[in-house]
């Protein structure tokens, strides 16, 4: 509702090259689907808000109707590979946080050394399985990290972080 107007709540409208005719409102956010999301985020922009809050609110309403129990063997171990990971990461995400950022500036290096011709590009082949091995990485330290938070006890600053 905030895009079909183009004005209020829409950062710069007029930074935007003018809308062909035709154009539903001569706005220039309707002119194609890619202009549509592009939401700038600094400063603060109610498109921006709106629009990922409602793409928030549909992958929590996806994880809701996820079922939790399974009949099938195939569909079981799916479930565990999907919500697993998702489990730990939430169990300690502050320290996923924390950590991410140093695994995959060691694994970076270690990648272009290793893998001759290797370009770490979204393009190619080799970006997703750098992005793979780093969340395996963080998995195994953020799943070691919650086991430690939950020897803690209930008055620990630990179970904060």
């Amino acid at each position: 509702m905030i895009r079909i107007p183009g004005k209020f709540g829409n950062i710069n409208p007029d930074l935007l090259p003018p809308p062909p005719e035709g154009t539903p409102f001569n706005n220039p956010y309707l002119t194609s689907w890619m202009q549509f999301i592009n939401a700038i985020k600094y400063p603060p922009d109610l498109a921006f808000a709106t629009l990922y809050m409602g793409l928030d609110h549909l992958a929590f309403a996806g994880f809701y109707i996820l079922p939790t129990t399974a009949t099938s063997k195939v569909f079981r171990y799916l479930l565990k590979l999907i919500v697993d990971p998702l489990v730990t990461f939430g169990q300690s995400a502050l320290f996923f946080y924390m950590i991410h950022f140093h695994v995959y500036q060691v694994i970076g290096p270690l990648f272009l050394a290793c893998i001759p011709g290797c370009k770490l590009r979204v393009r190619e082949g080799w970006f997703w399985i750098y992005w793979m091995v780093g969340l395996t990485i963080c998995r195994v330290l953020c799943s070691k990290y919650a086991e430690f938070k939950a020897r803690k006890g209930p008055d620990s600053i630990w179970r904060f972080l």
